[in-house]
């Protein structure tokens, strides 16, 4: 326990005694905090990866359903970016429950194989990082997607960003105006990737068994809405503030796996015959399609009130 310490595995401080029980029982949600403090000791970068985690999503039900500590949130999502440490068939990482030996043997064998990579190798850690960072994952699962070429811009364009995070959580103009809407989060999932290869966010919003193939090569869309509503606003009337095959406010995951992850859906708030939001202020993930085939509307835009526009299109090829 002494050397743990000495490496950096164990912060004494981080206990309100400032003492370790050495014998008390190890949680899950501690032994995050453990490997992931180690492997900043190891490689800088790690420690950077801790912090760029802060405002990410996590994959994990505990996140969806507001349980995942502020204190431990950080090391979850690197954790589990690494590979080092994953969610239970509940999808459940299970912060509380205790480690077992055996577990605690299987995730020091795989601190040792992270311990020898950079934390660039892991494709579901540089995803939480831009999560975290920018509020999406597009630049890493569709690179493709770039800012808008200049010269199909006009002058009265105004200033144009390819940068997520500059409109992030900031009042969007709409189409309709029967909400005030802002985007929390942005998650792009590439549904014909292999396995090895595929978003860390694929189970949380898509089953294994269903067809994920879409019409012209399409990814999913998973938008975060942030919400305002004027007066009263039906289902159907969400699906208008935006023009966009890509950010859609009225249809939300179907999956199973949604259900278990417990991914907060319109239909939590839209209920009735006419499907009416009953809740002012709903926060809930809308589904949509980024399309890059031309005819389909692949171009995103979005603009903020104070005229910021996010414009990204396919990249020419």
């Amino acid at each position: 326990m002494k050397a743990a310490v000495q490496k950096g595995f164990i912060d004494p401080a981080a206990y309100s005694s400032g003492k370790l029980n050495a014998n008390a029982p190890l949680s899950r949600g501690e032994l995050a905090v453990w490997l992931t403090n180690g492997l900043a000791k190891v490689d800088a970068d790690y420690g950077t990866a801790l912090k760029d985690v802060t405002n990410t999503v996590v994959p994990a039900k505990e996140y969806f359903t507001g349980k995942l500590p502020a204190t431990q949130k950080n090391a979850v999502a690197v954790a589990m970016g690494t590979g080092l440490m994953s969610v239970g068939e509940d999808k459940q990482f299970g912060i509380d429950r205790t480690t077992t030996r055996a577990e605690v043997a299987v995730l020091l064998a795989r601190y040792e194989a992270a311990a020898h990579k950079q934390p660039a190798d892991f494709q579901g850690l540089q995803e939480l990082r831009e999560v975290g960072l920018t509020g999406t994952n597009l630049k890493v699962i569709a690179p493709k997607y770039v800012k808008i070429p200049e010269e199909r811009l006009t002058s009265n364009h105004g200033v144009i960003t390819d940068d997520f995070s500059e409109i992030r959580g900031k009042q969007l103009k709409t189409v309709t105006n029967y909400a005030d809407v802002k985007i929390d989060n942005w998650i792009i999932v590439n549904p014909y990737s292999n396995e090895d290869k595929r978003s860390i966010y694929y189970p949380v919003f898509l089953d294994k068994s269903e067809n994920n193939d879409l019409m012209l090569g399409a990814y999913y869309s998973f938008v975060e809405f942030d919400m305002v509503i004027k007066g009263t606003m039906t289902q159907l009337q969400a699906g208008s503030l935006f023009n966009s095959p890509t950010i859609n406010a009225m249809l939300s995951p179907t999956s199973r796996s949604s259900s278990l992850y417990h991914v907060p859906k319109v239909d939590d708030f839209a209920k009735g015959n006419r499907s009416i939001f009953t809740e002012k202020y709903p926060t809930y993930w809308g589904t949509g399609f980024l399309h890059f085939d031309r005819s389909v509307q692949p171009e995103v835009r979005l603009t903020t009130e104070d005229n910021l526009n996010y414009r990204v299109v396919p990249k020419e090829t």
